[in-house]
């Protein structure tokens, strides 16, 4: 092999092709790496997307299901409080008496008829009684000469439940005091030997019956 001399000029051209190539194997290497970031960036991109997604869907599941529980939760303690005025109707000797002490009865009340609050008044109204002669009777008669609304929504309550012989609900109350917005009337038809006679009435609050059975 000839040593190469000193004295012998160097060869430019191969410099040359040889940093072209360099360059050129960058510039590719750069590419790469750039569409290698942006494949990461919308992966994540994605990721994000698919998560609040996912995340959205669970929380709407999520309010589905408790909206299905209050619902049922609430067919259970109406009717459960329906079935404990029906009770204390029943063993009422004097339907017009008012303020039974449901302990001392013997009623083993459901959570709506136990929780203070939840029933402001309750007792029986003899049909063809005086309104007047007893406290419910008289608190059912301020509500209904409050608002046009309200007497004809009590008055179709006491209707529905003595002509289909079931419990009917009337209200919420359109008063003009906020507290009257949460009142609504049960009635629970009376009939001796499938006669009728009377109503047992509950005044209640729907903002502490919703708060007593909402853990």
């Amino acid at each position: 092999m000839k040593p190469h001399s000193p004295d012998a000029p160097l060869d430019f051209e191969l410099l040359t092709r040889l940093d072209r190539g360099s360059v050129g194997r960058g510039r590719r290497a750069t590419w790469w790496l750039l569409g290698l970031l942006l494949m990461l960036a919308v992966s994540v991109v994605a990721l994000v997307l698919y998560l609040q997604t996912f995340e959205a869907e669970e929380e709407q599941r999520r309010k589905t299901a408790d909206l299905q529980w209050l619902e049922q939760s609430a067919r259970f303690h109406f009717r459960r409080l329906e079935d404990d005025l029906q009770v204390l109707a029943h063993r009422t000797r004097d339907p017009s008496r008012v303020g039974v002490d449901v302990q001392a009865d013997g009623v083993q009340a459901g959570l709506l008829l136990r929780e203070p609050g939840v029933v402001r008044e309750h007792g029986g109204v003899p049909a063809g009684a005086d309104w007047q002669a007893s406290a419910v009777g008289r608190a059912f008669a301020l509500d209904r000469s409050r608002q046009s609304a309200d007497d004809e929504a009590l008055g179709v309550m006491q209707d529905v439940a003595r002509e289909l012989r079931r419990p009917a609900y009337g209200g919420p109350l359109t008063g003009a005091s906020s507290e009257a917005l949460s009142i609504i009337w049960l009635a629970v038809p009376l009939f001796d030997r499938g006669a009728f006679s009377g109503h047992y009435l509950a005044r209640l609050s729907l903002q502490e019956a919703v708060r007593a059975f909402i853990p």
